[in-house]
């Protein structure tokens, strides 16, 4: 019983096309992302280093051959820490920004509206004005189509 259980894990884990390996890295980055994010909650917290280990965050979770310009992914975390330095984040509040970075940093059929539409509810929750939530989104989708590609979302559509 014990050789069948061992051998299913092993099926299961070569069904996965993400190594043991990347799920570690992923999961350590997310960690890494977490704390950033609480991080930001600190009015006095440093903006440009926190703007900085964001992006480095960022480009680790992008698959080696589909990572967007560090430009572009420093434009963001840039207008990024801007919106969040000093506001109460809670939990779910983190989660949400947390998850909507890791999806539009992940090559997949998936359109940028969703993980856009997620960070616009949030921002908004936390009051962040919508002509900086305009312009966070914006680097966001820039960035996701450097990932993904171009789709129909645009930063009006997304950001409304």
């Amino acid at each position: 019983m014990s050789e069948t259980l061992s051998c299913l894990f092993l099926l299961a884990l070569s069904l996965n096309p993400q190594t043991v390996r990347e799920r570690e890295v992923s999961t350590s980055t997310n960690n890494k992302l977490t704390e950033t994010l609480v991080a930001l909650k600190d009015p006095g917290a440093p903006r440009a280093f926190l703007s900085q280990q964001l992006g480095d965050e960022m480009m680790a979770l992008a698959e080696k051959d589909h990572q967007p310009p560090r430009p572009l992914v420093m434009a963001f975390t840039d207008e990024l820490t801007g919106a969040l330095l000093g506001r109460k984040l809670n939990k779910d509040q983190i989660t949400s920004v947390q998850q909507a970075i890791g999806e539009i940093m992940r090559r997949n059929e998936s359109s940028n509206l969703e993980p856009a539409s997620r960070l616009r509810e949030t921002l908004a929750a936390i009051g962040v004005g919508s002509e900086k939530v305009q312009l966070v989104l914006k680097d966001l989708i820039a960035v996701g189509e450097a990932v993904r590609g171009i789709d129909d979302c645009n930063v009006r559509a997304c950001g409304q």
